[in-house]
């Protein structure tokens, strides 16, 4: 896991990708507002019911994303997509092949599309029965 302040530092651009102040913020998540200063100064580490509140709230925003920075995320705020791109790598065609030879057994979870100007797409397959 990455450290605390690496957390707050993905807590402050959630906030601010959200137009979210901590008075707000910590209204939506229903907690005191000393609690977001205490995070965000780093005097507090957010505790799990923190984090779990946090991911309630922002259904859009992944626990890997906050504990270690690791996902892509889309938050959707006003119809609009904004992106947390904090996975730069890049796929080729020969990866693709070879990744979806090697995982045919397995069931998708998800497929993101990254286009030129920087945005993406994320769709989420429909559960079948």
């Amino acid at each position: 896991m990455d450290s605390i302040d690496e957390i707050a530092e993905r807590i402050k651009e959630v906030m601010h990708r959200m137009s979210e102040s901590p008075t707000s913020f910590a209204d939506k998540l229903q907690v005191q507002r000393s609690s977001i200063s205490h995070i965000l100064s780093g005097r507090n580490k957010p505790s799990l019911d923190f984090v779990l509140k946090l991911l309630h709230a922002y259904p859009s925003i992944s626990a890997d994303y906050i504990l270690f920075g690791t996902a892509v995320e889309t938050i959707q705020k006003n119809n609009t997509e904004t992106d947390l791109d904090t996975n730069n790598e890049t796929t080729t065609p020969s990866a693709v092949a070879a990744v979806s030879s090697s995982n045919r057994d397995k069931k998708l979870k998800q497929v993101v599309l990254f286009y030129e100007d920087g945005t993406f797409s994320t769709y989420l397959p429909q559960a079948t029965e």
